[in-house]
């Protein structure tokens, strides 16, 4: 069943899988409805919950003549969004999960970008931050990536980590429908990583994609609220699938030499980092393993002789999946990040830490992966911090994990390397009144070709 829709004409359709959302459902519906952009049509997709979601979007849909309800007999996201987009309306598309908010201007600010810039995709930055009340990541982020925001872009023109900059998932990219609709790309329909190809094909077939002039969070994310949004689980085979596909279709369109280092380190920071995640179903994890060390490697092209030659560290390490066993968990901290800072290199690392008192920030995968690569180079920390109690007191790599509340007046500079958090710690340091803490942004140095001394700042710089 559906709602009649209206005949106007809108600039952006928002689609919105809706599952058991209850809970968060009129916060994220109210956040698109208070958009600047007034010209925005919504539609929400029920995929037949179960929890009062329903009453809810009825309830808002005698309210507002630009909501359009549709219902699915709970068929999963990805085919409750490719239904939505064959209602959408407005000259550029873009997705919302049922428990996300928007930024006030968040679609005001991409679809003046694209328009400006005739592009294909426009995209903005998110993260899980949803309570932090000033954003710090906008000004690091603005220093070394302007340029994407004052240019269109392909993705042949980012280094070989850029596939990932913007994450895998769709809801931070603006779409033109004809776009979309010319080159028939929709989402794959899979339990779980459904989001992949999508993200991915629109990102390598945009002949023009631009960056919103702000370089804040303009989209922002609850971490596994709500297990009926994408899946917060994703299996190895659907992920395999997923870059299965993303290979076929760049093989028939003779694309895989033009973006081959950008697909290979997506690819392997992929299967690696979901590999590490996946705690579950150890005995198909193994198979999965087997599988593609012995087959689904050269499958999808991870095997090119000479090709991986060029691609420094990220070559060798894939080799690790015939060197190594399953059994061996060498992949739990196999972080992209850890061979991202091998490839830079180490010598700056380490003189940063033999004249200062250092601390990383984080003790999650990318945490571990760092700390492991400096462990390699003999290059020491004075003490690591996390913000989970269950980690503090505990020790890793021969460290006492701490509250930075313990640390905070022995050390002069705190490493943060995840994009995502980095805005919640400076926060969290700002509030504690140690507003001249040294930071550095560890992701800007890594993504840029700043000097590492441009990458610390105080907290009081980036407020």
């Amino acid at each position: 069943m559906y709602s009649i829709q209206s005949e106007e004409q809108y600039n952006v359709s928002v689609i919105m899988p809706v599952y058991n959302s209850a809970k968060y459902l009129k916060e994220c519906l109210d956040s698109v409805l208070g958009q600047t952009l007034k010209q925005v049509q919504i539609i929400c997709v029920d995929d037949d919950s179960t929890d009062g979601s329903l009453d809810i979007l009825n309830n808002y849909r005698r309210e507002n003549k630009n909501i359009l309800i549709l219902h699915t007999e709970h068929e999963g996201a990805s085919h409750a969004r490719n239904i939505g987009l064959k209602y959408a309306k407005g000259t550029y598309v873009i997705f919302l999960d049922s428990d996300d908010l928007y930024d006030k201007s968040m679609l005001e600010e991409m679809y003046a970008c694209a328009i400006e810039y005739d592009a294909d995709v426009a995209v903005c930055e998110w993260d899980s931050n949803l309570l932090t009340e000033v954003n710090f990541l906008g000004n690091v982020l603005k220093k070394y990536m302007k340029r994407y925001s004052e240019t269109p872009f392909t993705m042949r023109n980012l280094p070989m980590e850029g596939w990932q900059w913007w994450g895998c998932g769709p809801c931070n990219k603006l779409c033109r429908k004809n776009f979309l609709v010319e080159n028939k790309i929709e989402f794959q329909e899979l339990k779980s990583a459904n989001d992949v190809y999508y993200a991915s094909m629109i990102m390598l077939l945009a002949k023009r994609i631009i960056h919103t002039n702000n370089f804040n969070s303009l989209y922002h994310y609850r971490r596994g609220a709500n297990e009926g949004q994408i899946s917060n689980s994703r299996t190895a085979d659907d992920i395999y699938k997923a870059y299965e596909k993303i290979f076929a279709v760049m093989s028939k369109l003779g694309i895989v030499e033009e973006y081959y280092k950008q697909y290979y380190v997506a690819v392997f920071n992929g299967i690696v980092m979901n590999l590490a995640n996946m705690r579950k179903n150890a005995e198909s994890n193994q198979k999965f393993y087997s599988f593609f060390s012995e087959l689904g490697m050269s499958r999808i092209g991870l095997e090119q002789g000479s090709k991986k030659e060029k691609l420094g560290l990220y070559g060798k390490y894939v080799n690790y999946f015939k060197d190594y066993s399953f059994a061996s968990e060498w992949y739990r901290n196999m972080h992209p990040i850890g061979l991202q800072l091998e490839q830079k290199g180490m010598t700056d690392i380490a003189d940063m830490c033999k004249r200062n008192k250092v601390a990383l920030w984080g003790m999650g995968a990318k945490g571990n992966s760092i700390v492991e690569a400096l462990r390699k180079n003999k290059i020491f920390l004075h003490g690591l911090i996390d913000k989970d109690k269950g980690k503090q007191g505990k020790i890793a790599y021969g460290y006492v994990v701490s509250s930075y509340q313990q640390l905070m007046n022995d050390i002069e500079i705190v490493i943060v390397a995840n994009k995502d958090n980095f805005a919640s710690i400076c926060d969290d340091i700002y509030r504690s009144g140690k507003i001249e803490q040294k930071v550095l942004s560890l992701f800007a140095y890594l993504e840029s070709n700043m000097r590492l001394e441009e990458c610390i700042f105080t907290v009081e710089e980036i407020k």
